[in-house]
């Protein structure tokens, strides 16, 4: 994924110096009884259907 975002920084860098790309910071803080939320996830929502609670 990384290797890819340099890749298309670099053709923007060659094509269209004024185009940026910007990837927010994913930052997660939840209770560690809490289950199946994405660690890294690859869209930005927040996917909670397989999310659970352990007992």
């Amino acid at each position: 994924r990384y290797a890819l975002m340099g890749a298309a920084q670099a053709i923007l860098a060659k094509d269209a110096v004024n185009g940026f790309l910007f990837q927010l910071a994913k930052l997660g803080i939840w209770n560690k009884n809490v289950n199946g939320l994405w660690e890294n996830s690859p869209v930005q929502a927040n996917d909670l259907t397989g999310v659970s609670w352990n007992n």
